[in-house]
């Protein structure tokens, strides 16, 4: 936007001054101007206007790119300066938008700005032969363009799917140990506490030759459930860590039931894996009003989960807050 913004009018001394052209136009510039400025205040866009920003962006792109440099090289005749201008042009379509994007800009402002030339100008001409020239180059940059971008979508799409199985199968191989964790910690929590009385006992009665200190007996009682305790963490991190990469699960759209938002913050302070005993007491939450939502409980615990996740980051750095 910054860019566009001051290029416009700057691009105008360049051209109408220091290396005249044979058409300039200050008002199409100015135009060119009030368009990106709210661009360059985009985070400043009311919220009820912020929705329609790629809309805006995206219709800015297509005046200042392929209308605008297309009709000047229209108005110029065909000269190499606005040659060359287009050709950078069309590169930075190419960085910018997909191939399927990229197409739709050329086709619009291509049209358009054969309308526009031939509306302004009194005896528009054909471009001459030696610009007509320059024709496979563009048309060679715009297939390249596409191939490009098309292959680029490609192996991007490629890189998330190997991702995801790389993740999915990380995942598959934690849980399974932490299962078993999990269950050989619970299974011995049954029968943790008649060892321990049989251990007092024998000890009572000078039947062990060395003795347990009173502290790290009285902390064995609660081992147990504190590993199950961060078992069910760790398993809570791997959810939150696949929730976070597969991204928003549009196909779980069928599942979705009425839930109850009371209910997803209640589920997420239990799951929520937080660090310290400290670090849940700086979560203050008070239930003084429910409502019902048609979705997934789980999408929604994960969303309170990161909230959580970022709000106790920030609280951690700055020292201070709640």
């Amino acid at each position: 936007g910054l860019v566009a913004a001051l290029g416009f009018p700057l691009y105008y001394v360049i051209w109408h001054d220091l290396f005249p052209q044979p058409y300039e136009n200050l008002y199409l510039r100015l135009i060119g101007t009030v368009i990106f400025l709210p661009i360059v205040l985009a985070r400043r866009w009311p919220p009820k206007l912020a929705g329609y920003f790629a809309l805006y962006w995206y219709l800015a792109l297509l005046f200042a790119l392929p209308f605008f440099f297309t009709f000047m090289l229209f108005k110029n005749n065909g000269s190499t300066v606005w040659l060359l201008s287009s050709l950078v042009a069309l590169f930075i379509m190419i960085m910018m938008l997909d191939w399927i994007n990229l197409l739709i800009h050329i086709t619009i402002g291509l049209l358009a700005s054969a309308a526009a030339y031939y509306a302004t100008t009194p005896n528009p001409i054909v471009l001459h032969a030696t610009t007509l020239e320059f024709v496979p180059i563009f048309l060679f940059a715009i297939a390249m363009g596409i191939i490009v971008n098309y292959s680029a979508e490609r192996l991007n799409e490629e890189r998330r799917r190997a991702m995801l199985t790389a993740v999915g199968t990380i995942a598959h191989e934690l849980r399974t140990p932490l299962l078993g964790i999990k269950s050989g910690a619970s299974g011995l929590r049954q029968y943790l506490p008649n060892l321990l009385q049989a251990y007092r006992v024998a000890a009572a009665n000078k039947l062990v030759d060395i003795p347990i200190r009173t502290a790290h007996l009285d902390s064995m009682a609660g081992v147990l459930e504190r590993i199950e305790l961060e078992v069910d963490r760790s398993n809570t991190v791997v959810d939150m860590l696949l929730m976070n990469v597969r991204g928003s699960a549009r196909e779980q759209r069928a599942a979705f039931v009425s839930c109850s938002i009371n209910q997803c913050v209640e589920t997420a302070l239990r799951r929520y894996p937080f660090a310290s005993e400290r670090e849940r007491t700086l979560i203050n939450w008070r239930p003084l009003g429910n409502f019902f939502f048609h979705g997934s409980e789980l999408l929604m615990v994960h969303v309170i989960f990161n909230l959580m996740k970022n709000a106790l980051r920030h609280v951690a750095e700055a020292g201070r807050g709640e």
